[in-house]
């Protein structure tokens, strides 16, 4: 049964994110004190960033099955033990909660060419950006990645959910598949991997720059042998087009994943995905209630490079 979902950081402010169309999906956000960006930002994003500014984003008109219902009064949410707003703390069950790291991959050869030219333009129309790979400063990056945050920090997952793009594939498996005869940093006890799962519903925005198309499974897969493909139905890509994805279309994509990461049995999951799909995720139209502070400004800015924002998935009823 759809609840009334939030995200929440690791942290101790916190903020009630309403949209203000009818709908049982929420968020909720507590900035950590001491987890900052941790990677490259501005300086690899350059002209995507500029370009593309947070998006005022319409109401979603799509038949989400999560925007039949008003959020309900606080009182009325079973899994909400305590909601004070003035003390900006909240008490779930840890049964309703999930712990979701987003990590924008690493720089690509179209981030670089847009950055050099002024203009994403420069990807328009150009076939050799068509599912564009990392360049050399984004292996770099991920490798420091890797060693700074994933290593350093003993991160935990349980499942790797993954855009099947080249960059982002390459930023998953350089982050934290086995590497140079190294194993996996993020391997279980017994000395097996997380699962990686390639799917859709992450990808960046779609059409418009060929940068984000995507080669066909049948060429992909043997490049990423550890990654399971078989929730990407189609072989070639049949949601590029010339035009590009509106934003109503790409919130509530957004949407939908959260609820499809919600169903999954996992506790702790790592994404691997796009810096317009994260803005439009976190841009959408909520209203704010609480004292976040500056916690909204930070989710929807323009992710960099190999940067990732760690929060928690929260249901309200089950």
């Amino acid at each position: 049964m759809p609840g009334t979902m939030s995200l929440a950081s690791l942290g101790g402010f916190e903020t009630r994110l309403r949209p203000r169309t009818p709908s049982s999906v929420a968020l909720r956000l507590c900035r950590p004190a001491s987890r900052m960006p941790l990677a490259a930002k501005a300086a690899t994003d350059g002209a995507s960033a500029a370009a593309h500014p947070s998006p005022e984003l319409p109401k979603p008109q799509g038949t989400l099955k999560t925007l039949k219902h008003q959020v309900p009064e606080e009182a009325d949410m079973p899994g909400l033990l305590h909601n004070d707003p003035k003390s900006g703390f909240s008490v779930f069950l840890k049964k309703r909660t999930k712990t979701i790291y987003f990590i924008r991959h690493a720089e690509g050869i179209h981030n670089e060419a847009a950055r050099e030219a002024g203009t994403d333009n420069v990807l328009v129309g150009d076939m050799k950006f068509w599912d564009s790979p990392l360049n050399t400063t984004g292996v770099d990056q991920c490798i420091k990645f890797r060693r700074d945050v994933i290593e350093k920090e003993k991160m935990q997952a349980e499942l790797v959910v993954v855009s099947p793009m080249t960059r982002t594939l390459q930023t998953a498996m350089f982050c934290m598949g086995p590497l140079h005869g190294t194993p996996s940093p993020i391997q279980r006890p017994d000395g097996s991997m997380p699962p990686f799962v390639a799917l859709e519903m992450c990808r960046e925005r779609f059409g418009k720059y060929t940068c984000d198309g995507r080669r066909h499974i049948s060429k992909i897969s043997p490049d990423f042998p550890a990654v399971d493909f078989s929730m990407v139905k189609d072989d070639g890509d049949l949601l590029w087009g010339e035009e590009r994805e509106s934003d109503e279309d790409c919130a509530t994509r957004a949407i939908e994943f959260l609820e499809w990461l919600f169903d999954r049995p996992e506790c702790c999951i790592v994404v691997v995905t796009h810096s317009s799909f994260m803005r439009h995720m976190f841009a959408h139209n909520w209203s704010v209630l609480g004292t976040a502070g500056n916690d909204r400004e930070e989710l929807t800015r323009s992710a960099g490079n190999c940067e990732m924002r760690t929060v928690v998935l929260c249901k309200h009823s089950m």
